[in-house]
């Protein structure tokens, strides 16, 4: 599993937004069976954690977009799964790359 705890921007209905993330990552090993041999082989990639939007605007306009996506190291994109607008902390689950090395 990799982690990212670092700044990062969200991009949300054409606006973008410095966060502060948390996230893990990895994708899973799966061992495939051939006639002679066996190998292990990428399966699934999962990445999932927080963002800290710094305020309730931004964490509700982030909840309602359409395709929030992440940036770091690359854009990959996310769905709300929970959180606080008070706080603008937000659960997201990303699907597709994991966004940071």
């Amino acid at each position: 599993m990799k982690t990212y705890r670092s700044e990062a921007v969200v991009l949300a209905d054409g606006v973008e937004y410095p966060c502060t993330a948390n996230l893990e990552g990895g994708t899973e090993k799966v061992t495939a069976k051939s006639f002679a041999d066996t190998s292990q082989v990428s399966g699934m990639t999962d990445w999932h954690g927080s963002i800290d939007l710094h305020s309730e605007s931004a964490a509700y306009a982030v909840q309602q977009a359409d395709d929030p996506q992440l940036r770091i190291d690359r854009t990959s994109n996310f769905v709300v799964t929970g959180g606080n607008l008070g706080t603008g902390v937000l659960e997201i689950n990303g699907s597709g790359a994991i966004p940071f090395d």
